[in-house]
């Protein structure tokens, strides 16, 4: 990085840089330190969020799935004590007869 070509700029803020205080990032682009610091943070803890969003969702739909099956459940059960009730008896025909 040559610092007698006129005043360098930073790659992530585009703030002024001062040879004191620039690093190298990935890129060999001249950046702050703390710039270079918070943008490596910011992806670590995007990523670590993002998965944690990813399995509290996970963990919501599963209570979801739950319920509706316990609800499912006694839909059935119930639809089936209601058709067991609307059948009509059997009669034996020698009784009648």
């Amino acid at each position: 990085m040559a610092f007698d070509d006129g005043p360098q700029t930073c790659a992530i803020c585009h703030g002024p840089l001062r040879l004191e205080n620039c690093v190298t990032d990935e890129q060999g682009h001249a950046v702050h330190g703390s710039c270079y610091l918070s943008a490596v943070s910011k992806v670590k803890r995007t990523k670590y969020d993002e998965t944690e969003e990813l399995l509290q969702q996970a963990r919501e739909l599963r209570e979801i799935a739950e319920r509706l099956t316990k609800k499912s459940d006694a839909l059935i059960a119930a639809y089936n004590n209601l058709m067991g009730l609307l059948k009509s008896p059997k009669i034996d025909k020698r009784m009648v007869d």
